[in-house]
């Protein structure tokens, strides 16, 4: 009888526990219901170990490149380390609670087709393993030289393609539900010619209609549209390196205009895309008072070597940054030195630095050995009929990759040689820094842009050492190509005379004039337009409003208020220099 109680009691117990706590839980998975975690990852650039060959048989030419002397490409790409990377970010998607997984385009490197059946294999196995449902668009490198388009959809026909809800005619875009309240519109920005690589991406007006006719449809479903594409839907930058960016057209998506204003006003508000390599949310705010965040993602294998966890929830979009912190060398290529499986081993982000650092050593040899392409780039042919200025361009070229390579600091074998020693013939005292060499700064500029939130001023020492050497080497150089006025200063006896005056006139330069304080104003906006982050939103971690809360992003008057107060301090700033100093 004793156990018979005992037992109801249990039972009664256990009724108790279930009545108190179901509605906890059924609470609490309703809310979770209503989330959305997500995995992006953009430009994995995959180059298999068979395609990139042994270590060995490979050399950049750099005289200066230690362990790196293998890297031989401009975008600071661990191209030998990528399908390592790769392997180990599949690898990762079993610890994440994503359901979805965004691939925003160049899976693979220059279209290569073996690289592309190796990505597609390995999808299906991390699909099959993980139960994540992997989404991908086409990049520039994917649907270029003899890969086309056809042959894209094809390969990687089971990941976003089958069971797309919606297809555009004329692209590979498609739209594809995610769980409940969401859509996506997969958007391919591409732009495909046999036998060529495009790096300009494009959205016609017939793709604008049916992307704006998904968003209608989706929210008419009740779903919030999201979208993804390779090419960047906003500017990440601002100043002169925006019209830069208008100008080379290479980064962004060609398209009718205000196209952010049509996706935001559309209902469109988050936008992935990748393509610049750089870890970055823009933001903008239509008259209508829509806004659009445009988030765009670093390369998996370059510096930082990470990607994106972001979640969707009725209050708000929650973004982190992931770290690829190791990998497994059985994917690497032949011919590592245990130094390098060592350093790897040791910060796989570091020795992603060194890649970095390496490759703006590359890209600038590549200019020093073909001056006549960076003149193409940089002289407008109307402007310039007779062809003096690209001739100059070109004849200083190889002066100036002479000295960019100098230390920067006095050393015992410098020999008068380093830029210290430099500019103490121009009365001027360098900063201290840590820094080695240009190389070193450069990097650090790029690196800082490349990783997200970057803060460095027109006034740190990183710009101060770069501004005043580029004095130092201008001087220099002119000093070098004036050598019919060298002759006739040493036949007259005059050589010390005139480097005196040619030094002490030089100096001005360095000092604190109006005028030099002047053109620091002026030239710290388009500076900081590159080296501070051009907008407010945390670029790696980051809470912003949800698709249900009204825009913070200010627009119209707001907007227009805000920039008079920036010219206002701006011109507050001249004024205060010129009376201080006079």
């Amino acid at each position: 009888m004793k156990k018979m109680k005992k037992k109801l009691l249990g039972i009664a117990a256990a009724i108790l526990c279930v009545a108190i706590l179901l509605p906890v839980m059924l609470l609490s998975g309703s809310a979770a219901s209503g989330d959305l975690p997500i995995v992006v990852a953009s430009d994995l650039h995959i180059v298999t170990p068979e395609q990139f060959g042994s270590l060995e048989s490979r050399d950049n030419g750099l005289t200066d490149s230690g362990m790196y002397s293998y890297v031989d490409n401009t975008k600071a790409a661990l191209s030998a380390e990528s399908t390592a990377i790769f392997k180990r970010f599949l690898s990762n998607l079993s610890s994440t609670s994503s359901k979805y997984v965004l691939i925003t385009g160049d899976i693979v490197d220059m279209g290569n087709e073996a690289a592309h059946a190796y990505a597609a294999k390995e999808f299906a196995k991390a699909a099959e393993k993980t139960g994540k449902k992997i989404l991908v668009v086409p990049g520039n490198n994917d649907v270029c030289y003899s890969f086309s388009k056809e042959k894209f959809e094809e390969t990687y026909n089971n990941f976003g393609f089958s069971g797309a809800l919606a297809r555009h005619s004329g692209s590979l875009s498609y739209t594809y539900d995610l769980d409940d309240n969401y859509r996506l519109i997969a958007i391919d920005s591409t732009v495909y010619v046999e036998g060529e690589k495009v790096d300009t991406g494009k959205i016609s007006e017939d793709l604008l209609n049916w992307i704006t006719a998904q968003a209608a449809q989706a929210k008419a479903d009740g779903k919030n549209p999201i979208a993804m594409l390779h090419h960047n839907v906003l500017r990440h930058t601002k100043g002169i390196f925006s019209m830069l960016v208008d100008y080379k057209k290479d980064f962004y998506v060609d398209a009718p205009s205000n196209l952010g204003n049509k996706f935001a006003d559309a209902g469109i508000k988050y936008v992935f895309s990748g393509h610049t390599h750089i870890f970055d949310i823009a933001s903008k705010a239509t008259a209508k008072g829509n806004s659009i965040y445009d988030v765009a993602t670093g390369s998996l294998s370059a510096y930082p070597c990470a990607y994106r966890r972001v979640t969707f929830s009725d209050s708000s979009v929650s973004f982190s940054t992931k770290y690829i912190s190791k990998i497994d060398k059985s994917y690497l290529p032949r011919g590592y030195t245990e130094e390098q499986l060592n350093s790897m081993k040791a910060s796989l982000q570091d020795y992603a630095y060194g890649v970095a650092e390496t490759s703006v050593k590359y890209t600038v040899k590549g200019i020093a050995d073909d001056p006549k392409a960076i003149s193409d780039k940089l002289v407008i042919e109307d402007l310039d009929k007779d062809g003096r200025l690209a001739a100059e361009i070109e004849d200083l070229v190889p002066v100036i990759y002479e000295y960019i390579g100098r230390p920067i600091y006095k050393q015992d074998q410098t020999d008068g040689l380093s830029f210290e020693e430099l500019a103490a013939k121009y009365k001027y005292t360098l900063p201290e820094s840590n820094y080695e060499t240009c190389y070193d700064i450069v990097a650090a500029i790029i690196t800082s842009h490349m990783s997200g939130d970057e803060n460095i001023r027109s006034g740190d020492v990183e710009i101060k050492l770069l501004k005043n050497i580029a004095k130092i080497i201008l001087l220099e150089a002119f000093k070098q190509r004036n050598t019919d006025v060298s002759a006739l200063a040493e036949k007259l006896g005059l050589s010390n005379l005139r480097e005196n005056v040619f030094n002490y006139t030089a100096s001005f330069g360095f000092k604190e004039t109006v005028a030099n304080q002047l053109a620091d104003i002026f030239m710290a906006p388009v500076i900081e337009g590159f080296t501070v982050d051009a907008y407010e939103p945390d670029d790696n971690n980051a809470t912003l409003p949800s698709y249900s809360a009204e825009s913070i992003i200010p627009s119209g008057a707001e907007a227009a208020y805000i920039m008079c107060i920036k010219v206002l301090e701006f011109m507050a700033r001249i004024v205060h220099t010129v009376f201080h100093i006079v």
